[in-house]
């Protein structure tokens, strides 16, 4: 009864290890906006409705529950859009990407002992590889413009490398993704 235990959980442990690369993040915002003035938001609907790019509406409904769990998390509160201080869009891309390491192999000088005219030192071989591997590079970028003002106020990106993820992967990436991304966002200043 132990094994069959201690198997499955090294098989979560390596699942949830597996999704642990946090993405890179870059933010930007508009710093005389009061962030505390955001009470309310409303996710925009997404990029199928908004420019007719076709997405995944499997990642779609991910990121929204994600964004919106973290946002109310935050402390506010999701609202209509008419009722929304804070209005959120999304957007995923993917590029392909390469990356080329070089390695230095070469090995350096080593003598050798004996009596002269015998004693000689040896240089070493130069040796160099190099390794050249192809992979995919997802990002996620999530706006917040304030209703009021009618202007963005924030932006955050977030980039990884991406691969194939089963759904329970992708739950744990996308939520990792939007958390790390939206913990970007400016502290409301105390009253």
């Amino acid at each position: 009864m132990k094994f069959p235990r201690l198997l499955i959980t090294f098989v979560c442990m390596a699942v949830l290890s597996a999704c642990t690369t946090l993405p890179r993040v870059n933010m930007d915002y508009d710093p005389n906006f009061d962030f505390s003035t955001l009470k309310t938001f409303y996710v925009i609907p997404d990029a199928v409705e908004v420019l007719g790019i076709p997405t995944n509406p499997l990642l779609d409904a991910r990121i929204r529950t994600d964004i919106a769990a973290s946002l109310t998390a935050r402390g506010l509160t999701q609202a209509s859009r008419e009722e929304a201080d804070a209005l959120i869009s999304f957007h995923v891309t993917t590029q392909d990407k390469t990356r080329v390491t070089s390695y230095n192999n070469s090995y350096g000088y080593y003598g050798s002992y004996g009596y002269a005219p015998y004693h000689r030192g040896y240089m070493g071989y130069p040796s160099q590889s190099v390794d050249v591997s192809q992979y995919t590079e997802g990002t996620l970028i999530i706006d917040i413009a304030s209703a009021k003002e009618g202007k963005a106020v924030w932006r955050g990106v977030g980039t990884r490398s991406v691969r194939e993820w089963t759904p329970e992967e992708l739950d744990v990436v996308v939520r990792q993704y939007v958390d790390t991304i939206l913990g970007q966002i400016p502290a409301a200043e105390a009253d």
